[in-house]
């Protein structure tokens, strides 16, 4: 597949349409205390091809047609504010702003609005092989989004074969792992979450089955990836399997969930890992069922991580595994109740990404 569209191009937060040098002026001066980005144009078929998700519009600027889902400010200067509120209702504005008497309220205004909101990414890692870390993403994932989170599943092991696999969605639409292979500096978090693939509202980037198409520049590119990742969604789930030797994913994480079996001998694992991958943060999600004489918070506390939640165990999880049905575990209350607890430990803020 062709990502040449996929590098972020530097398309500027903020446009505003105008010809009048004085305005134009009393905005750059705004603009660039608020140090947002800002380019300026004279009609609205330029601001829309420019693609900002904000427009400043010139009072006296021609009545621009524009869709609903645009932003829109009205700017005038001082002894105008008439005209502005009456533009302002024409256009259906979110806001109106006289200058420089609003300067200060525009500047902190623009100041947010033109830096993009980040959501939180969360690595989800085996404490040894076989605990179903990649199973716990994807349902961490599918309840996340069912509780209105813009979320993004990360498939973190390029040799297990493609995450995507457990979701019965090998065959659906959009980009892979290898498709970024040769991205670099930056990447445009909107294109991004556009043409990943969709499953069960989850936003999907898995490898391939095929060894040919593993990459090998994959951990230096993580870094970009991610960022857009953090960027676009609310929350990413990064499904770092059973290894640990995924250093550059897990060092892009903002915290890490161990799955640690309830046995005896995966404490010293769980705790060798936790230790292993300060300073970022650690929790763990005890998978029963639970060995006699121990408990969930018991065995958290002898790792030394937070206790994030206890997953029940789940007969016939391996076999859904198999076939690509893991989400439908989802549907069990008790498994839905567990899952609802670790994404409320994640304290993830809703609607915070663009």
């Amino acid at each position: 597949m062709n990502t040449a569209w996929l590098p972020e191009n530097q398309t500027p937060s903020i446009v505003l349409i105008s010809a009048a040098e004085p305005v134009r002026d009393a905005v750059s001066r705004v603009a660039a205390a608020a140090g947002a980005k800002l380019i300026t144009v004279p009609g609205a078929a330029e601001a829309l091809a420019v693609g900002a998700p904000l427009l400043l519009v010139d009072v006296d600027a021609p009545l621009p047609r524009l869709p609903a889902d645009i932003e829109v400010i009205v700017v005038g200067l001082n002894g105008q504010e008439t005209q502005v509120w009456e533009r302002a209702a024409a256009l259906s504005a979110h806001r109106a702003a006289v200058l420089p008497s609003a300067a200060v309220w525009l500047a902190d205004y623009l100041g947010r609005a033109s830096k993009p909101a980040q959501g939180r990414v969360v690595g989800v890692a085996g404490a040894t092989g076989g605990t179903g870390a990649t199973t716990l993403s994807c349902l961490l994932a599918h309840s996340a989004a069912a509780d209105g989170l813009a979320t993004c599943l990360v498939d973190g092991v390029p040799l297990d074969g493609g995450i995507d696999g457990l979701l019965a969605a090998r065959e659906a639409q959009g980009i892979r792992w290898p498709d970024l292979a040769d991205v670099k500096g930056t990447l445009n978090p909107r294109q991004l979450l556009e043409a990943l693939p969709v499953v069960n509202g989850i936003s999907v980037l898995s490898w391939t089955r095929s060894l040919e198409d593993i990459v090998p520049e994959a951990e230096p590119m993580a870094p970009v990836v991610l960022d857009a990742v953090r960027t676009g969604f609310d929350l990413a789930i990064v499904d770092l399997g059973g290894s640990q030797d995924q250093t550059a994913l897990a060092a892009c994480c903002d915290t890490i969930l161990i799955v640690l079996p309830a046995r005896r001998r995966a404490i010293d694992a769980g705790r060798n890992l936790a230790k292993q991958l300060a300073p970022i943060p650690v929790s763990v999600v005890i998978r029963g069922p639970v060995a006699d004489g121990l408990d969930p918070q018991t065995i958290a506390n002898m790792t030394g991580a937070r206790f994030a939640g206890y997953l029940p165990h789940q007969r016939g999880m391996a076999a859904a595994e198999e076939t690509g049905t893991v989400l439908e575990y989802a549907r069990r209350r008790r498994l839905q109740r567990a899952l609802g607890g670790i994404i409320a430990h994640l304290d993830v803020p809703a609607g915070q990404t663009a």
